[in-house]
């Protein structure tokens, strides 16, 4: 879904045909793909094929926007990401385009597992699975992402174990991820440390500087699951301690 996303997104519409030479799969995979998305309201069907969906609001549009914003390389790391995920398991998955990825993927695998997400968003396509049991962080909804955050998040997070915690902070530098809020990263530290494993989830359009809230340092950081990482943070991650799964999306 994500290469066809990419399409719609350099060139507004598409024919099936179109979609199958950029990705290779069948028209009857390109229909399935096509239905999902449209459902999530990303594109408009077509006779023969699709267009991208005009948004309902400013919100909803920045979320469209940022999802399509390098989604080739953010579905190959939901791929990815989704092999650390057993049956039977809790997981615990932060707010933002590359988790909702990972969401997509988890929902099309459909394994038994108990989810918690501060995502509305995310948690509204999870519950369409009947195998998850989904569970809602609340606490203060910000719009852009549609993720919750503030005491009372902190506060449920307390009362959950997970097995595994997956975040997309803002940036990654050489200290660690860092967030552009210390909200969102006291959110995601709190995940962290509620996880026997805690995943790093970043495209690498987010090796930049800024941001002000350092998520962790990298030596308490177990995964780090990206499309490409220079050379030299890989060596500096590799002696913290941080496995680097690198996932290059298909080539269009």
């Amino acid at each position: 879904m994500a290469h066809l996303l990419d399409l719609l997104d350099r060139q507004s519409s598409a024919s099936v045909a179109e979609m199958q030479a950029v990705t290779g799969a069948s028209a009857v995979t390109i229909r399935r793909d096509l239905t999902v998305l449209e459902r999530q309201g990303l594109v408009r069907r077509t006779h023969g094929g699709a267009t991208l969906q005009a948004t309902k609001s400013p919100i909803d549009e920045t979320f469209a926007m940022r999802r399509r914003r390098n989604a080739a390389a953010k579905g190959a790391i939901a791929v990815a990401a989704a092999d650390l995920v057993d049956d039977h398991i809790v997981v615990l998955l932060g707010d933002g385009t590359t988790p909702f990825a990972l969401a997509e993927e988890l929902c099309r695998r459909a394994q038994p597992l108990l989810i918690a997400t501060p995502a509305i968003n995310i948690a509204a396509r999870l519950a369409e699975v009947d195998r998850f049991e989904v569970i809602v962080l609340g606490g203060q909804l910000r719009g852009a992402s549609f993720g919750a955050a503030g005491p009372l998040t902190m506060d449920a997070l307390k009362t959950i174990r997970a097995d595994v915690a997956f975040t997309s902070p803002d940036r990654l530098d050489m200290e660690g991820p860092v967030f552009n809020t210390f909200a969102d990263a006291a959110v995601a530290r709190a995940m962290a440390d509620r996880a026997a494993r805690f995943v790093v989830l970043a495209d690498s359009s987010k090796l930049t500087t800024g941001g002000s809230a350092v998520l962790t340092p990298w030596e308490r950081v177990d995964d780090l699951v990206t499309d490409a990482v220079p050379a030299e943070l890989r060596e500096h991650l590799e002696r913290c301690g941080v496995r680097v799964i690198t996932a290059p999306p298909h080539p269009s």
